[in-house]
């Protein structure tokens, strides 16, 4: 039974997603996995990726992919990668040391000066041993229905239908009452607009933004299309504020069914980091939104250095304790050129459109 090391075609999506069901569980994606595939690999900005696979007897038994995103670092545009999971059957020893060789010399050769993603606990220990470096994720919270959260974690955990019963209808009551008063709070905002693109002066809005970030993804025009209008069967929101018949600022949102409640995604801010009133607008604008929607629970990316974090607390974002989140999560970058682009991982300008299962 032989077995080598193989570039992946996109004619290989359907075999390739499904290793990573047989792997993982699960799909790739909650709906057309294939097509989100290609997307990602074959149809990025630069139309191509670093994604290896191991063919053996036939078949797929692990690939490991990468895609070329372009950076900031030190304020200069660099080429960067996004790394997406690595999925192996466990006969195949080894695989990630394989491809790992295959992908870092590519990646070199291609003049990829670094390579990030978002991974688990056990990711994160495999990529530390390749010489990535990692933080937890700085995942920020703020519950728009507490009592409503409440129940959906617990429901699944009682049993008993008849205590079941109970504690739905005491923690749905509760979550009504605090509503009814939470929605007079709520203020319209004339200058936040929801969208289905991004005008053609987005990038004058991006330079700007762009000065105060010094690590991070070059959010251009590009990029910001590929990633949130040109995906496949996105969900994306997109929130604008408008003043004088100008865009000041974005905000992209997504929800999401997931550990039995309904969360919400803050993906990606783009404005002048000076301009509070903007940003808090449209945050507080967002909230309003998913509060209406039900959602229980927004979640945020933003280390404390980051352009965003005092916004973010400012408008009722906390830190979420990591013994309260469902897994560990880490960010992980692997600088190829350390003397040139040394950075500490925790000034990169994260967020939740960092991740690829987004």
């Amino acid at each position: 039974m032989s077995y080598k090391v193989v570039e992946i075609q996109e004619a290989d999506s359907l075999d390739i997603c499904e290793l990573y069901e047989k792997v993982f569980g699960k799909p790739m994606c909650r709906k057309n996995s294939s097509e989100i595939f290609s997307w990602f690999y074959f149809n990025n900005i630069y139309k191509k990726h670093y994604c290896r696979g191991i063919y053996k007897d036939k078949a797929f038994s692990a690939y490991w992919g990468f895609i070329p995103i372009e950076c900031i670092i030190h304020n200069k545009i660099l080429k960067g990668s996004l790394c997406f999971q690595l999925a192996s059957t466990p006969e195949i020893l080894g695989a990630t040391l394989l491809l790992w060789k295959k992908i870092k010399n590519e990646l070199i050769n291609d003049n990829v000066v670094i390579s990030f993603t978002i991974g688990n606990e056990n990711s994160c220990l495999l990529q530390k041993n390749l010489g990535f470096e990692a933080e937890k994720t700085p995942i920020l919270i703020n519950a728009l229905h507490p009592f409503k959260l409440i129940n959906d974690l617990i429901s699944e955990k009682i049993s008993n239908r008849i205590l079941n019963k109970i504690t739905k209808k005491i923690f749905l009551s509760l979550d009504y009452i605090l509503s009814k008063f939470v929605s007079l709070l709520h203020n319209e905002n004339d200058h936040v607009v929801a969208v289905n693109y991004f005008d053609k002066n987005y990038n004058e809005l991006w330079d700007i933004m762009s000065k105060s970030v010094n690590y991070g993804v070059n959010l251009d025009d590009r990029y910001i299309n590929w990633r949130y209008i040109e995906k496949p069967n996105n969900t994306y929101r997109i929130l604008s504020y408008v003043y004088g018949g100008r865009v000041m600022g974005y905000l992209i949102y997504r929800t999401k069914k997931d550990f039995g409640t309904h969360i919400g995604f803050i993906m990606d801010i783009i404005a002048d980091p000076n301009n509070k009133n903007v940003i808090n607008s449209l945050i507080h604008y967002a909230k309003k939104e998913l509060f209406q929607e039900g959602v229980t629970i927004i979640s945020a990316l933003s280390f404390k250095g980051n352009i965003f974090y005092q916004n973010y607390k400012d408008t009722g974002f906390f830190n979420a304790p990591q013994k309260f989140l469902p897994h560990k999560s880490y960010f992980s970058i692997n600088n190829f050129i350390e003397s040139e682009n040394d950075f500490k991982v925790n000034k990169w300008h994260i967020s939740w459109g960092n991740h690829d299962n987004f």
